[in-house]
Parts: C-alpha cells; sequence; structure tokens
C-alpha cells in the first residue's frame, strides 16, 4: 500500500498544475463541455487503463471520475500509470478523431492506494452509448463483421435484443501495446468485450462510429459454446442429438462420446455448406446475415465475410425482389417453388440464377433463407437446342 501525502488532493492538483492551470480541479464532464473555449483545465480520476495498454508508442492512458471519461495523451510522459491508479492531469481538451483527449502539459500519479474501476455494462444501442463516451464499459453482442485493416484489427458486434439498434466496433490498433488477438473469433460468435469506449470519425461529415479499445487478450471473451446454425442445419442437428440421448439412455454410448458425435456433426454440417456448389444465404430485415463461400463466390465477393451486413438490394433487381423477400409458404408435402432469374453481382454483372427461398427463423428473428443456383451454361444449352428445333429437319 502506498503512503499517503500530508497534502490534499487540491493541493496536490495545484502542484502539478504549477502555473500552467488554475489550481482547482475541473470535473471531466465540465472539462469537455469547455473544449471549445480552449481552457487549461486539471482534471482528477481514476486510471481505468495504464500506460502501454491503448498504445505502444506514446504515452496515452484513460481516467474517468463520477462524471464522465476521457483519454489522457502525450508524446513526451515516461510516466507509469497502473489501472486503479489516483491521476491528476493538467492540459487543454482536444478531439481528435471524434474522440475527446486531454493534450497534457502535466500528470503524476497520487500515492494512494489503488482502486480498480468496474466496468458499466452498456447495450449497442446507438441512442444510449453517447453517456458511456469515454469510460471503461463491457458490451456483449454477436459478431457480425471481422476482419483486418492497414491500422490494426477489428470486430463488428451487434446486439441480441431485438429492439436494440446499431453496432458497436472492436478496435484493436497496430501499435497496440498489449497482445490482443482476435483471430480466434468468427462470424456470429457470442462475444463479450471490455474496454475503453469512444467516438471515432475520420472526416467532420462521416458518420459517428462507436468503438471498443480492449485493454488485455483477457478482455475479449469468447464462450466456449456451439455457435447458432442456420435454421435447417439446427434442426437435423436436434434430431442427431434426440437419436444420439436414446442410444446413450440404452447404454450404447458414454456421455463423452455424445459429446464428440454432437461436435463432429456441427463440423460436418459446417464444411457441407461450406463445400456445397450452391450458393446459400439468409436475409432479414433487408440485411443479409448469412452467407456460404459458393453465395460470396456466385456475387463476385472475395469471401462470406464481405457478405454479410450488405443490403439485400444490392444484389436484387427490383423485378425479382418480390421472390425472395415475401416468399409463398408451401403446402404441407410440396416444397418451396422454384423461380428463375437474374441476380447482380459485386461487379454489376448480371448472373442468371434458379432461386428457391423460404421462410425461417434465423437467431430468433424472422427471416428468409435462399438456396441460388448459376444456370448460365444450362440457359445457354436450352437456347441451343431451342435453335436446333427451328433448323434440323430430322429433329
Amino acid at each position: 500500500m502506498r503512503r499517503t501525502l500530508p497534502l490534499s488532493l487540491l493541493a496536490f492538483a495545484a502542484s502539478v498544475a504549477g502555473a500552467q492551470a488554475p489550481a482547482h480541479l475541473t470535473p471531466i464532464a465540465e472539462a469537455i463541455r469547455a473544449r471549445e473555449r480552449g481552457d487549461t483545465v486539471t482534471v482528477t480520476g481514476r486510471a481505468t487503463a495504464g500506460t502501454g495498454q491503448l498504445q505502444s508508442t506514446v504515452f496515452d492512458i484513460s481516467v474517468q471520475d463520477a462524471t464522465a471519461g476521457i483519454r489522457i495523451f502525450s508524446r513526451k510522459f515516461g510516466v507509469e500509470v497502473h489501472e486503479g491508479d489516483s491521476v491528476v492531469a493538467t492540459g487543454v481538451v482536444q478531439v481528435y478523431r471524434g474522440t475527446h483527449e486531454l493534450m497534457a502539459t502535466a500528470l503524476a500519479v497520487v500515492p494512494t492506494e489503488a482502486r480498480h474501476i468496474e466496468p458499466a455494462d452498456v447495450p449497442i444501442d446507438q441512442a444510449m452509448l453517447p453517456k458511456y463516451d469515454g469510460m471503461l464499459v463491457r458490451a456483449r453482442g454477436r459478431v457480425a463483421r471481422y476482419g483486418t485493416s492497414e491500422g490494426g484489427q477489428f470486430l463488428t458486434l451487434r446486439d441480441m435484443r431485438p429492439e436494440a439498434k446499431g453496432t458497436l466496433t472492436i478496435w484493436v490498433p497496430s501499435n497496440h501495446g498489449v497482445p490482443v488477438d482476435l483471430s480466434r473469433v468468427r462470424f456470429e460468435d457470442s462475444v463479450t468485450v471490455t474496454g475503453i469506449i469512444g467516438r471515432y470519425q475520420d472526416n467532420p461529415n462521416d458518420p459517428v462510429v462507436w468503438q471498443v479499445i480492449p485493454r488485455t487478450h483477457d478482455d475479449v471473451m469468447v464462450p466456449t459454446v456451439p455457435r447458432d446454425l442456420p435454421p435447417w442445419v439446427t434442426a437435423a442437428a436436434l434430431a442427431i442429438a434426440l437419436l444420439l440421448a436414446a442410444t446413450l439412455l440404452a447404454g450404447r454410448w458414454t456421455a463423452g462420446r455424445q459429446l464428440r458425435a454432437l461436435r463432429e456433426t456441427e463440423v460436418r454440417y459446417r464444411q457441407l455448406l461450406a463445400l456445397s456448389p450452391d450458393a446459400v444465404f439468409v436475409h432479414a430485415d433487408g440485411e443479409i446475415r448469412f452467407a456460404n463461400p459458393a453465395a460470396a463466390k456466385l456475387l463476385g465477393l472475395d469471401g462470406e465475410a464481405q457478405f454479410i451486413g450488405r443490403d439485400l438490394h444490392d444484389f436484387v433487381p427490383p423485378e425479382f425482389r418480390g421472390v425472395l423477400e415475401t416468399p409463398a409458404v408451401p403446402a404441407p408435402g410440396q416444397l418451396a417453388q422454384r423461380h428463375r432469374g437474374q441476380l447482380k453481382s459485386a461487379t454489376g454483372r448480371s448472373v442468371d440464377v434458379e432461386v428457391t427461398a423460404a421462410p425461417c427463423v434465423y437467431l430468433d428473428r424472422p427471416a428468409v433463407v435462399v438456396l441460388a443456383r448459376d444456370i448460365t451454361q444450362q440457359l445457354r444449352y436450352e437456347r441451343d437446342l431451342e435453335g436446333l428445333a427451328l433448323v434440323d429437319e430430322l429433329t
């Protein structure tokens, strides 16, 4: 335990600020509101991200008090700050790509016992995220997108509640100070992330993106549960599970064998979809929610990850949308009706397809599953036969 100095926090702040700032503390929320005046302010708070966690090449920490949170940035400091430290900093609040930062000219760690801040649980809802700007938060959601860019790794999460609106980006910059590997996360995984939330806006006219920067590898948690599968795969897996359960009761299988069999079944169905030559995708509310590699290839995309989250209308001409948006429910004992038409690829090329669409429930939401087959060669063959039938006397 650190020994507390015989100075009040106010006197300590005054000694840190020196002649550069008034000898009084400003709540972080008030300091942010005073940004446009360019005032020099002195703030204090508990560190929610310490030295070298958010970035390794500069001094970049995060603190919060009872009113708000803020990043503290400097290119010259060498102060060691740990999570839970009480920090006093003086500087001017600025905005960098949407994020509020205190450009610090003076900073010190108050010699007192560390006290960690409990992260606030936040919904992935655009209307509610602004009040947590700059704070330590915890969010849960499904992976809608993932990948890498020149600046680092990212995940896009969406809330699992139907009424929630918007997404949340998990961002790990390439100069992140602590190794955080997002490559183990896959589409539709259920992820819990803890970190510092903030706005990101590259240009003033760009939409605001809310992002969370995790501090350590442990801040990104992926539960070890089976991922949600398309409805027809889920039904098949359920039937196999029931069969295995009956077999287990008969004494033919052990619990360990049953678990391994279920896992192998899930893997086989994922492989089946991945190897299927027919395109399979699921859409809901006009948004693509699932796609296999064949669907991405059919529509000119590099991978199914580029398909997820896209607008259905990007690939379906107006005259063909009725079939795919509101498919007829087949009568009992009948198969879903097949339709011929055209889809638009990502490059604008028209693709002749035969599709079957059926309503379903995907991730507890009404959706439509679509199976599409490229019939370009088949149509060419049919046209050739028609031509022969007209000119060939023997035919």
